[in-house]
């Protein structure tokens, strides 16, 4: 790594995700940290 360069560690409290729709049915989910890992939930629809 150059010596000028900066690292970032990045840790998410929550993770998003977000598919669009031409007929606007658009899909939703988002991933929240738990003991086994990650779980997923369904925002929308």
């Amino acid at each position: 790594m150059a010596p000028a360069w900066t690292l970032y560690s990045v840790r998410p409290e929550s993770v998003e995700f977000w598919q669009g729709d031409k007929q606007r049915r658009h899909t939703r989910l988002v991933y929240l940290p738990s003991s086994d890992g990650w779980t997923r939930q369904l925002l929308w629809p």
